[in-house]
C-alpha cells in the first residue's frame, strides 16, 4: 500500500515539530541550569518554539527530499 504524498508530508511536519519542540525544553532546561541563565521556564519557553519551528522546517524539506 503506497502513502499518499500529502500524508507523508503531513506525518514529518508534525514528526518535526514534536521532536523540534521536545529538544527545544531540553535545550531550554540545559542552558539555564549550566550557564545560571535566566529561570528554567523562561529558558524553555524562549526555545521551544524555536526549535519547534526549526523541526517543521526540517521536517518540510525532508519529505520534499524524499519525493
Amino acid at each position: 500500500m503506497r502513502q499518499q504524498p500529502w500524508l507523508r508530508l503531513l506525518g514529518s511536519v508534525v514528526v518535526g515539530a514534536v521532536l523540534g519542540g521536545l529538544f527545544g525544553v531540553v535545550f531550554g532546561w540545559i542552558a539555564s541550569w549550566f550557564s545560571n541563565g535566566p529561570d528554567v521556564w523562561q529558558g524553555i519557553r524562549e526555545s521551544a518554539p524555536w526549535f519547534a519551528v526549526m523541526g517543521i522546517v526540517a521536517g518540510f524539506l525532508m519529505s520534499i527530499e524524499k519525493q
